[in-house]
């Protein structure tokens, strides 16, 4: 068995920027031709970690407790991250006010909202 090291959220991200290197570029061409390399690299860890994540909301719908709470907290976290994207990607024909899908977000948020609301408090279900 595999032991782990205990991180926190800020160390693994911290470690993650170290092994891929920086990706800010700084108007130099030598300078950010790597740097965009590394963001590439980032780009797709990311999106492999997206989808690792994003299979387990397929438990959703399981009847065992602990099986539903990951599920359901994926779906949770999944709409956060619409919501998060929503707000970082205008829409280049007006703002954000006529993007469909900010539009839509203010549902996500009731949604969201009404989710956490209905969390089980503590460890117990």
């Amino acid at each position: 068995m595999t032991q782990r090291i205990p991180l926190s959220e800020f160390q693994l991200v911290d470690l993650l920027i170290q092994l891929t290197g920086e990706i800010e570029p700084v108007g130099e061409t030598h300078i950010d031709d790597a740097r965009f390399d590394n963001l590439l690299k980032l780009q797709e860890v990311v999106s492999m970690l997206f989808d690792e994540i994003a299979e387990v909301r397929k438990y959703y719908y399981r009847p065992e407790g602990s099986m539903h709470r990951a599920g359901k907290q994926t779906r949770v976290w999944l709409k956060e991250m619409q919501i998060r994207l929503n707000e970082l990607l205008p829409d280049e024909e007006g703002g954000f006010e006529n993007h469909k899908l900010v539009n839509n977000s203010q549902e996500l948020v009731k949604e969201l909202v009404k989710e956490k609301s209905e969390r089980p408090q503590g460890g117990a279900e």
